[in-house]
């Protein structure tokens, strides 16, 4: 019993995960309310499943041979969303390449105008102080006094080295003719820089690549599993049953699917739009032995994903068991829906993972002693 129902879980733990790297890695637009699946900031990482190190195993019955059958439809399905990651890895590069060389060219533009306007304001600030000792210098025509022109001429010697007026004002100082003055027009402050200063450019995520495993890695993958989930006793959530999950949900317009295999017991329930894909499945031995509850929240919208995620994972949250408190589980969803968190309630765990955007998993279960 507990060898195929360790079988059953990994192959469902397995479809979900496929479920998730297909609604975070792939590419597309929805037509909904929502947009597209906006791209994680993240950097590009490879979904790999860890190579088994056990020996390889051939399949020794009809089981096995149907493990077999879903495994290849596994890897086909992976084989599919790597090519469709890597098709948008394209595209992705190709825009990146194109902002990039975008910048490259602004960035020479304001360069360019940077110098212009260093240049033309250090020949503006030698022409004004120029001007401005010509200024001076031509009011000494106003002025009667021998000594009083003297103290004038000095100080602009002082003051503008290096200019006309002081030149001239050296000169008579040493009794030369003086010369007619000829004051310019003032000199026009240099345009200003209109380029903005730039910023590092905003390259977009880069997709996921799933890695496709081996028929061989998936079979000694599930081997190890198997023989980890037989050594170890299933124990049931207390007093919940099929009906209080499933039907809660058919209520509100989801779709069941029942999977039942003698020992083995999976109710899905899947609502599904442009916009957004909730499920939500019991796992027992029977209808009133039941294992864990799953529920799984993928956005495909430009929005909030925790803010539009909560209210079903909460909802997931308040199912009723030996023990229960709904509104303080429903409470502790709707607070860390964001996060990876966990919380035991009643002997029962919860668990929060969101570890990929636009993703949020709950996983409800009988916690271990």
């Amino acid at each position: 019993m507990t060898f195929r129902i360790g079988r059953f879980v990994l192959a469902n733990v397995i479809l979900a995960w496929v479920g998730m790297v297909i609604a975070c890695g792939g590419g597309g637009k929805g037509k909904g309310n929502g947009g597209g699946i906006v791209n994680s900031n993240e950097p590009s990482k490879s979904v790999q499943i860890p190579k088994a190190t056990l020996p390889q195993v051939q399949p020794s019955s009809a089981n096995e041979d149907d493990d077999d059958q879903n495994d290849q439809k596994l890897i086909k399905t992976l084989a599919i969303a790597r090519d469709e990651a890597l098709a948008k890895l394209e595209k992705v590069k190709a825009r990146n390449q194109r902002l990039s060389l975008t910048f490259e060219q602004d960035l020479e533009k304001y360069k360019k105008e940077i110098a212009r306007f260093k240049a033309e304001s250090d020949v503006y600030r030698v022409v004004r102080i120029n001007y401005l000792s010509l200024i001076k210098l031509d009011s000494a025509k106003e002025i009667k006094s021998d000594f009083a022109k003297s103290f004038l001429y000095q100080k602009i010697v002082a003051e503008f080295p290096g200019t006309d007026g002081a030149a001239e004002s050296l000169s008579r100082l040493k009794g030369s003719v003086s010369k007619k003055i000829v004051v310019p027009p003032e000199p026009v402050e240099p345009r200003k820089s209109n380029v903005a200063a730039l910023g590092p450019p905003r390259y977009e995520s880069e997709p996921r690549i799933p890695e496709v495993p081996t028929l061989a890695e998936l079979r000694n993958r599930r081997l190890a599993s198997n023989t980890e989930i037989t050594s170890r006793t299933i124990e049931y959530i207390p007093g919940l049953v099929a009906v209080d999950v499933h039907g809660n949900f058919t209520n509100k317009g989801f779709t069941l699917t029942k999977i039942n295999e003698l020992d083995q017991h999976l109710w899905t329930c899947v609502k599904e739009d442009e916009v957004r894909r909730m499920s939500v499945d019991a796992l027992g031995a029977s209808t009133t032995k039941i294992a864990s509850v799953r529920g799984f929240y993928v956005d495909k919208s430009d929005g909030d994903a925790d803010q539009l995620a909560k209210d079903f994972l909460g909802y997931v949250a308040s199912i009723p068991y030996e023990g229960a408190e709904p509104n303080r589980a429903k409470e502790w969803v709707r607070t860390n829906v964001g996060s990876n968190s966990t919380v035991t309630i009643g002997g029962v765990s919860f668990e929060l993972v969101a570890r990929v955007p636009h993703v949020r998993v709950l996983i409800i279960q009988r916690k271990s002693n």
